[in-house]
């Protein structure tokens, strides 16, 4: 149940920041606005017999409207982001490997030893959990005020609030949501 749950945060994280980078561009069309786009010209197509010109412009900047309408404000995003935040929380209390693997971004840099990048879950899932999940790590990230937490160049930051030790996550190239960095 709880990863059904954090899958569907996850998902809602993704689509809201899918949403909001495609919209921060005037000149390109969100996956969203292209298929209603696409879809309001066919049913003006069907209804140009019954139709006028104006009424056709009228029902389009009425689709417009509605597609700006579904634009997540910055102040919808981080509270989003803040959500993705206590989950994050739960699952470095709890020392989960396999739900933090999840929530990476390949490659992601984690600051154990001298500092590697991981490229892929299998490189993550390696490494010693006793030094990912360190007791300053887990103390640093449970006692961070995520309602505070404001977005900054390098993401959102959870845990102390020098940068270390603390988990940075943000987007990714592709704009998938999820850590980026461990810091210790």
């Amino acid at each position: 149940m709880r990863k059904s749950i954090y899958t569907l945060m996850v998902s809602t994280l993704i689509a809201a920041a899918s949403m909001t980078a495609c919209s921060s561009q005037p000149s390109e069309t969100t996956a969203a606005e292209s298929t209603q786009e696409n879809d309001t010209s066919a049913e003006s197509s069907d209804a140009s017999e019954t139709t006028t010109a104006g009424e056709k412009e009228t029902a389009q900047t009425t689709d417009a409207d509605y597609a700006e309408d579904e634009t997540l404000s910055e102040k919808e995003i981080t509270e989003l982001y803040r959500g993705f935040a206590r989950s994050l929380q739960s699952i470095i209390a709890n020392k989960n490997m396999n739900d933090l693997a999840e929530l990476l971004v390949y490659p992601s840099y984690i600051g154990i030893d001298d500092g590697i990048v991981v490229n892929n879950r299998t490189e993550f899932m390696a490494l010693d959990a006793d030094k990912v999940f360190t007791d300053a790590l887990i103390e640093a990230v449970k006692t961070a005020d995520v309602s505070s937490t404001e977005l900054t160049k390098a993401g959102f930051i959870v845990g102390d609030p020098s940068g270390k030790p603390a988990v940075t996550f943000g987007l990714d190239k592709e704009g998938s949501i999820g850590i980026t960095g461990i810091n210790y």
